[in-house]
């Protein structure tokens, strides 16, 4: 699966308009990822503490993250305590596994068996099992909401793509995803979407 995304990063990164709409896609994902680890770390939703909970949520600061698809402005959450440590990201690493989780999201084909894996695989080195499961359960949910509301949002337009995925390891032969971006009336937002072929599919 880890080398199913890595080809297909590449190859959004090689085309111009792909690129940029995940650029702009990843930061949304990352804020989301941001305000659920959060969540997850104090352990209430937003506007929602108990009373015995002291710490609470205290505004954000301003992050520039680079990658493969350009410069990302990342809004990272504070506490009042000032214990939190984001982990969705690194800071002066590659961020690999925040890709390819990022592109889970946003695979038609994707199990959530398979999301859970990536989630475990971000964050379990950070935190403790039922903080990690609890996270994963805020993230899926939250893909839930998303994945209805794109299906039931109607678009103004889209915009589709053929593009090669790259062999790797020499395991896999070139072959080709299928990429559409779409716009939705009444939003700013745009949703990209792939689709690979049934032999390469992610988990098949």
């Amino acid at each position: 699966m880890q080398n199913d995304y890595s080809r297909i990063a590449a190859a959004l990164a090689q085309n111009a308009v792909t690129k940029e709409s995940f650029r702009k896609q990843l930061e949304q994902i990352i804020k989301l990822l941001l305000q659920d680890e959060m969540t997850a770390f104090l352990g209430y939703d937003a506007f929602h503490r108990p009373s015995h909970q002291k710490n609470c949520r205290n505004g954000f600061y301003t992050r520039q993250l680079n990658s493969r698809f350009g410069w990302l402005s990342v809004r990272v959450p504070r506490d009042r305590f000032g214990q939190f440590t984001a982990h969705t990201f690194k800071q002066h690493d590659d961020n690999i596994l925040l890709e390819q989780l990022a592109l889970s999201l946003r695979d038609s084909q994707a199990t959530l068996a398979g999301i859970s894996t990536l989630i475990q695989q971000l964050y379990q080195p950070h935190y403790d099992q039922p903080t990690v499961a609890n996270l994963a359960q805020l993230i899926l949910k939250q893909h839930h909401i998303l994945k209805q509301h794109y299906m039931n949002t109607q678009l103004s337009g889209t915009y589709q793509e053929s593009l090669v995925l790259p062999a790797v390891d020499n395991l896999r032969e070139p072959s080709i995803i299928q990429v559409k971006i779409g716009l939705y009336l009444n939003s700013d937002d745009e949703v990209l979407t792939f689709t690979l072929p049934q032999s390469t599919a992610l988990g098949r």
